[in-house]
């Protein structure tokens, strides 16, 4: 049962990298077999046609007249690759070529063309020729059989020749010197006239068995080039994968995450849909995209129970995140259930929550943590709205002193604890973590984190440096919230406090 269930888990985890690099895999097996019909298609058709040789080891002619013909014989029972190679002999192929009227054919280009090889377990020649009509195919491999039988011929007959013609001219010396009485004139003639009735007699040891009777196509193939391809297609989808999961730095998955955060996941929120900005809770306050942060809020209210955060501050690794929209969003998810919800920015080096909420960055945060204004007048109330009216915003702009100054004054701890007077929740918009220590230094006077991280942005180098700087930060990390994460594994849309389904 334990090595079932590692199979189960092993094959589980390749099919979630599969899915992770769907992309990848989905472009592989599809580009490589369109690729591979599309070469197929461009490729020029080409036709084999084949005849056969039968090599024959029997000599009728010296059977009859006694005569043996050394060459022949020896010839004829040498290896059938012998003769295979001596079909290949620019003379046989040239008066192939003749034989079929191809002038348009070079002697290299018909040899690349054609093959000979013997048949296993037989005395027959194959001989093959490519061609692109199916005609030209049959014509040039019969005459290619027919003239490699005559070349063969020439050369069995070719010593009982030359022997003939060397009598003859003795005979003729004979003649002329008048000696035709002698013994040796009669030896002559006798031989001479027996050498005529084998040359008479000699046939080829190799018949054409069978000429070629149509022709195969052989390119393209066009069913057995789809399915080479699309074998390749997923191995190189698999490889692909593989390739691309090991040099993905990026955390995996959720239950991963959580258990190196050592926090729960709190939410999943979707990238905001276009035309609706950012403020979904106030500008589509019905839509899946704002369920999201009632989702968040909820989750948030049941982990804070035994902390009991009121200041909660809402932080990134690093810019770019979403912890802006997504603090501005859970601020008006609290205030639609009737909660008193001030929202503070103090990201002082790249405000935005004036932006998002439409209010003037001045007078904010700096202003009234040092008394140049009266706190009331530097919180500003959403106007128009009446289901958030217990929300108000404390904007900032970029202070004229130091930042990190002003995060670590007394004036700013004296303002938030006003703040916990007058309001039931404080939600923080802090700087990122890894960008400078403006966050770290406000985990000292929050009483809770919410880490808020794009699903594709954090990778494991950052997310040791992120639970680093954390783990220095006084005030305990509630959990955490991934943005655009429609790709992230292992989460659904709706979540419980722990962050799984």
């Amino acid at each position: 049962m334990p090595a079932a269930r590692d199979t189960a888990s092993g094959l589980r985890h390749y099919l979630e990298i599969l899915g992770k690099h769907k992309r990848i895999v989905i472009t592989a097996l599809l580009v490589v077999p369109i690729v591979t019909y599309g070469s197929s298609l461009l490729q020029t058709p080409s036709y084999e046609a084949s005849s056969q040789v039968l090599i024959g080891r029997q000599n009728i002619a010296a059977d009859l007249t006694g005569f043996q013909d050394q060459s022949g014989f020896q010839l004829s029972d040498r290896p059938l690759q012998t003769q295979a190679d001596l079909a290949r002999v620019p003379d046989v192929v040239r008066r192939t070529l003749t034989a079929t009227e191809r002038d348009d054919l070079s002697i290299e280009a018909f040899l690349a063309s054609s093959s000979v090889a013997p048949k296993t377990n037989s005395d027959i020649l194959e001989f093959r020729v490519a061609s692109r009509q199916p005609g030209e195919a049959e014509e040039l491999a019969t005459a290619y059989a027919m003239q490699f039988t005559k070349y063969r011929l020439e050369l069995d007959t070719a010593p009982a020749r030359r022997a003939r013609a060397q009598l003859q001219a003795r005979i003729r010396q004979l003649r002329n010197n008048g000696e035709t009485n002698s013994k040796l004139y009669d030896n002559l003639v006798d031989n001479e006239q027996r050498l005529a009735t084998f040359e008479a007699l000699q046939t080829s040891n190799a018949y054409v068995v069978r000429t070629a009777l149509g022709a195969i196509q052989i390119a393209p193939t066009t069913k057995r080039n789809l399915m080479l391809g699309f074998g390749f297609g997923v191995l190189l989808a698999f490889a692909l994968a593989a390739i691309a999961h090991a040099l993905d730095t990026r955390t995996k998955t959720v239950r991963t995450l959580e258990e190196q955060l050592g926090v729960p996941l709190l939410a999943r929120i979707p990238a905001p849909p276009s035309g609706n900005g950012a403020l979904v809770m106030r500008s589509a306050p019905a839509s899946v995209h704002a369920e999201a942060y009632r989702v968040l809020r909820a989750n948030l209210e049941f982990v804070n129970r035994g902390p009991g955060a009121r200041a909660i501050m809402a932080t990134s690794a690093l810019e770019g995140e979403g912890k802006s929209t997504t603090i501005a969003n859970l601020a008006v998810a609290y205030a639609r259930e009737g909660k008193k919800v001030i929202v503070v920015d103090l990201d002082l080096r790249r405000p935005t929550v004036s932006r998002l909420f439409d209010v003037p960055a001045r007078p904010g945060v700096v202003e009234a943590a040092y008394g140049q204004v009266p706190l009331d007048q530097a919180l500003h109330r959403i106007s128009g709205d009446v289901r958030v009216s217990t929300l108000q915003i404390l904007p900032t702009s970029p202070p004229t002193r130091d930042v990190g100054e002003f995060a670590a004054s007394d004036q700013l701890r004296d303002l938030l604890d006003e703040l916990r007077r007058r309001a039931d929740f404080i939600f923080v918009d802090a700087p990122p973590l890894l960008i400078s220590s403006d966050a770290i230094t406000l985990g000292a006077v929050v009483d809770g984190i919410v880490l808020v991280t794009g699903s594709d942005s954090l990778r494991w180098q950052t997310l040791d440096d992120v639970i680093r700087a954390l783990g220095m930060c006084p005030a305990p990390t509630l959990g955490w919230v991934v943005t655009g994460a429609e790709t992230l594994a292992g989460y659904a849309a709706y979540t419980t406090a722990n962050g799984r389904d």
